[in-house]
C-alpha cells in the first residue's frame, strides 16, 4: 500500500463489514461512507495572543529598523587606505576660516551655472576670470591631474590657456587642435620624459615650464584608488610636493564598467568610498585636492541616471568628510543641460565635449580655487 493510502486509511474511520449480514439478499448493498472526525477547536488563550502579537511587532519594528540604516563599505582587502606600519589618524579637521571669500560647504553642488545657447552662465558669486588674471594666479602652481582623456584635454587646453602669447586673443586652434589636446591619446605613447620606472607613469609633463603640470591616465576609481595605494608603499614619485591634484574620472565606470574591473564583490559606491578615503589622508594645507564630478557621455537617457547616482555618492562622502582641502566641483552637474543629445556640445566622439566644455571646468575650477583661498599667499 503507497504512503499516501496508508495515511488515508489513518485519517478516515470506516463502517463495519460484519453489519452487512443483518440487510435481505435482496435489499441492495449500502454504500460505504467514511465517517469523518471533525478536528476538534484549538483554543487560545488571550494571554498568548496578546504575547504573539508584541513578539510580531517587535521582529517587524527590527527589519524596518535593519533595512533603514545605513551602512559603510569595507572595500577590497588589497587596497589600503593607510599605509602599512602607520596609524590610523583619527585627527578631526574644522573647516578653514581665512578664505577670501566664505565658502559654504553645502551649497558647492548648487554652483552649477546655467546656459544661454552654448553659453555657459556662472553662478551668482562667480565669474568670468580674465586670461590675464588666471596668467597671473597659476604662475609657479604644480597640478597634477589624475584622470582619463576628459582631464587630459581638460588639462592641454588649460596649459594651452595659460601659455598664450596674447591674452586678448586664445585662438580657437591653439585650444582645439588635436596636436595640442591629443597628444598620447594612443595607450602605448608616452610624451613624458621623466618617471619612466614609476608604476603609474605621467604620460604627460611640463615641470620645466612657468606652470608646471603632470597628467597620469587613469580612466576609472578604480586605478585612481590603486595609484595612492601605490604611492603609500614609497615616497610620491609623481612630481616634487604638488600643490594641487585635481581629480576628473567616473564616465568609464558607467560607460566601460569591465575595463574598470566593478562587479557584485567590488561595487562602485564601494570604491568611490574607499578612493575618497584615501584622498582625505593625502589632502592638506601643503596638498589640495579636487575632484571633478563626472559628466556624461551621449549614451542616452538610462546612463545619465546612473552618472548623477555616482556623483552624489562622491559629493556625500567629501562632504562628510569634513576636510577643507579636500573639495568637489560639480562639472557634471553644470553640463547635464548640453550632453545629450539634441542639445550635446559634441567633441570629437561621443565621450568628449568641445571647447566651451572643457572652459567650463577651468572657470569652475578657478573659480572655486579662489573660494577656498588657493591662491593666498599664506598658502
Amino acid at each position: 500500500m503507497d504512503e499516501e493510502e496508508k495515511k488515508t486509511d489513518e485519517s478516515f474511520e470506516w463502517t463495519s463489514t460484519k453489519d452487512l449480514k443483518r440487510f435481505a439478499t435482496n435489499r441492495p448493498t449500502p454504500i460505504l461512507t467514511p465517517i469523518i472526525n471533525p478536528p476538534e477547536p484549538q483554543h487560545v488563550s488571550p494571554l498568548k495572543a496578546t504575547k504573539r502579537s508584541k513578539i510580531a511587532v517587535a521582529l517587524i519594528s527590527f527589519v524596518l529598523l535593519w533595512l533603514g540604516m545605513e551602512w559603510e563599505f569595507v572595500g577590497p582587502r588589497n587596497f589600503r587606505a593607510t599605509p602599512k606600519g602607520h596609524s590610523k589618524d583619527t585627527t578631526v579637521i574644522t573647516p578653514c576660516k581665512n578664505n577670501k571669500r566664505d565658502y559654504i560647504r553645502n551649497n558647492t553642488r548648487s554652483m552649477i551655472g546655467s546656459w544661454q545657447a552654448n553659453t555657459w552662465i556662472p553662478p551668482d558669486g562667480w565669474v568670468y576670470v580674465s586670461l590675464t588674471k588666471m596668467q597671473q594666479l597659476y604662475i609657479n602652481k604644480t597640478i597634477v591631474w589624475l584622470g582619463d582623456s576628459l582631464s587630459r584635454r581638460a588639462a592641454l587646453t588649460w596649459h594651452s590657456l595659460l601659455t598664450t602669447s596674447d591674452p586678448q586673443d586664445a585662438s580657437l586652434f591653439s585650444l582645439s587642435s588635436s596636436t595640442i589636446i591629443d597628444v598620447t591619446k594612443e595607450e602605448d605613447e608616452y610624451e613624458c620624459p621623466w618617471y619612466t620606472k614609476a608604476k603609474h607613469r605621467p604620460k604627460i609633463c611640463r615641470l620645466n615650464s612657468t606652470y608646471p603640470f603632470l597628467h597620469v591616465r587613469e580612466n576609472c576609481w578604480t586605478q585612481v584608488l590603486q595609484f595612492f595605494h601605490d604611492e603609500n608603499k614609497k615616497p610620491v614619485t609623481m612630481s616634487h610636493d604638488p600643490d594641487l591634484i585635481v581629480v576628473a574620472v567616473g564616465t568609464w565606470d558607467i560607460d566601460v564598467k569591465m575595463t574598470c574591473r566593478l562587479d557584485d564583490h567590488y561595487p562602485l559606491p564601494m570604491i568611490v568610498e574607499k578612493a575618497v578615503i584615501a584622498l582625505n589622508r593625502v589632502a592638506s594645507s601643503q596638498l589640495r585636492v579636487v575632484v571633478r564630478t563626472a559628466a556624461y557621455s551621449d549614451w542616452g537617457e538610462e546612463r545619465a541616471i546612473e552618472i548623477d547616482a555616482m556623483n552624489e555618492v562622491l559629493m556625500d562622502r567629501i562632504d562628510q568628510m569634513m576636510n577643507p582641502f579636500l573639495t568637489y566641483i560639480h562639472w557634471g552637474g553644470a553640463m547635464k543641460p548640453r550632453a545629450l543629445y539634441p542639445n550635446r556640445i559634441t567633441g570629437d566622439n561621443r565621450a568628449h565635449f568641445g571647447v566651451e566644455g572643457r572652459l567650463v571646468l577651468l572657470h569652475m575650477l578657478t573659480n572655486h580655487l579662489l573660494d577656498v583661498g588657493f591662491f593666498d599667499s599664506e598658502g
